[in-house]
């Protein structure tokens, strides 16, 4: 929802349920990062939220491709929420 902000839900597979609103004005930033484990790199999208420490890593329990999911949603999410940014 371009000026309202982003609905992240999250379903379990013990059929649980979670819903997280983020305010547009209360989004610093949307950014691809890396998790770095023992045996691997997955790389993951996250929000940023301002005055908070902790980021939101959207589709957690997922772990998309980087190419060309992650990439696509991310484009489409900054397109959205930051229009004037040519990033």
């Amino acid at each position: 929802m371009q000026d309202i902000g982003i609905q992240v839900n999250t379903r379990y597979w013990t059929g649980r349920s979670t819903c997280k609103f983020i305010h547009r004005m209360k989004i610093q930033d949307i950014i691809i990062n890396e998790g770095i484990t023992l045996w691997q790199v997955k790389p993951y999208l996250a929000i940023l939220i301002k005055d908070h420490d902790k980021m939101n890593i959207v589709f957690e329990n997922l772990l998309p491709r980087l190419n060309p999911d992650l990439i696509v949603t991310y484009r489409g999410a900054r397109q959205l929420l930051f229009p004037n940014d040519k990033t």
